[in-house]
């Protein structure tokens, strides 16, 4: 079926405003409610990389939803927009994406790290495979953005490409395997730490699942015929941004509250070696024994 078909499927004009607007206001909502504990554990201490992760989760979404707002209320509704400029907002918001993702991967294999730090095989295997789905996105961008003229006057792409199931089954994955290597943690440290463990727990089950979620924007694609960078870039953005900045204030939160002195000198955590205390002052159990 050629794409003049079956291009009905995309989004409308009100409904990407909508949506935009709807994007902006959720991320907007969030970082007015987070602007205290911001403050607090970020602005008035020393700079660190961490600090600049919580940044980038921050600021980057909000700077580039923003911006996505303003091209479709007042390019979009101008009429038909040229698909050179398509192409270029394309890889902008590709870029942006892909960005945020990396630093919420960052953030995950830095507690793989934390958890099996003396096991480098598993830290190398987690940071080999979670690069996998960078390799096949630009790959995709590649073939299918770069390469020709794809996209409608909506800036729509005309179809779903046929990458896009391998990059699902390679995201989803890496992020299974995340997950999984973090949960299986879940009993392995020792009881003065089970508070700041079961927030690492916790928060990589919720990252988990939102996630998911992101992925499933991609069947999503698959049934509309078309390629929406609300769907497939914004949404994501927004969620991801909340979940990183949560998840970093989170770790201030329990680390400042559990070691003020001893293990964190300057009073804040680093996702990292907050956990060795444990891991090296303490034998772990098996997992037979921790159930016992």
């Amino acid at each position: 079926m050629p794409p003049g078909d079956i291009h009905h499927v995309s989004l409308s004009l009100p409904a990407s405003n909508y949506l935009s607007l709807v994007a902006l206001v959720l991320l907007g909502t969030d970082w007015i409610g987070s602007i205290r504990s911001e403050y607090e554990h970020v602005w008035s201490k020393k700079f660190t990389v961490t600090k600049l992760m919580y940044l980038c989760s921050r600021y980057i979404p909000l700077a580039t939803v923003i911006a996505h707002y303003c091209l479709v209320h007042f390019l979009l509704e101008r009429g038909p927009v040229p698909a050179s400029t398509c192409k270029g907002w394309f890889m902008f918001l590709a870029v942006s994406c892909s960005l945020l993702q990396m630093n919420l991967v960052a953030i995950l294999v830095l507690r793989v790290w934390a958890l099996y730090r003396e096991d480098k095989k598993v830290v190398f295997a987690v940071c080999t495979l979670v690069v996998l789905p960078f390799v096949v996105s630009f790959v995709l961008i590649g073939r299918n953005v770069v390469a020709g003229d794809n996209f409608n006057e909506q800036c729509d792409l005309h179809h779903t490409p046929i990458e896009a199931p391998v990059l699902a089954a390679v995201y989803l994955m890496s992020h299974m395997v995340l997950w999984f290597l973090i949960f299986r943690k879940r009993n392995y440290v020792a009881p003065n730490d089970k508070r700041l463990l079961d927030n690492v727990v916790n928060t990589g089950n919720i990252s988990f699942t939102v996630l998911v979620a992101n992925g499933l924007m991609i069947p999503i694609c698959y049934a509309m015929h078309s390629v929406n960078m609300i769907l497939i870039f914004i949404f994501p953005m927004v969620s991801i941004s909340m979940l990183s900045c949560n998840m970093v204030i989170s770790m201030f939160r329990v680390g400042s509250a559990e070691r003020p002195s001893k293990f964190l000198d300057t009073g804040e955590i680093v996702l990292t070696s907050v956990f060795a205390p444990s891991f090296e002052t303490h034998e772990l159990p098996s997992p037979i024994s921790s159930e016992i």
